[in-house]
């Protein structure tokens, strides 16, 4: 079992709450070593900045931040090309580790 634990805050809404306790729980379900976390402001502040990358992929797309390679799948048993997978790299640096883990989901 995992917990997601928010401080209670009165100038909270109970649903905000919610969403940040559920944060944390997403970030215990990370963690081997705890079967719980603490919710902290950089949980949301990383939720919104994966947000933003996904709502402007558009974007990213069209203004060529984003530079797609294929590449061939060669099958070992027969040495015959089997297919091919996509790779992407992005051409701005900026948020690189936040971008790519977000697509994948």
């Amino acid at each position: 079992m995992r917990v997601g634990v928010y401080q209670y805050d009165e100038k909270v809404s109970p649903s905000l709450a919610c969403d940040r306790a559920k944060l944390a729980c997403d970030q215990a379900k990370k963690q081997l070593e705890q079967s719980w976390c603490l919710y902290t402001s950089a949980m949301q502040e990383k939720e919104e900045l994966k947000q933003y990358l996904i709502d402007h992929l558009d974007e990213a797309i069209e203004k060529h931040y984003l530079q797609v390679y294929y590449q061939p799948v060669i099958r070992t048993l027969t040495g015959r090309l089997c297919g091919a997978e996509a790779l992407i790299r992005s051409r701005a640096s900026c948020h690189r580790a936040t971008l790519f883990p977000s697509l994948k989901r």
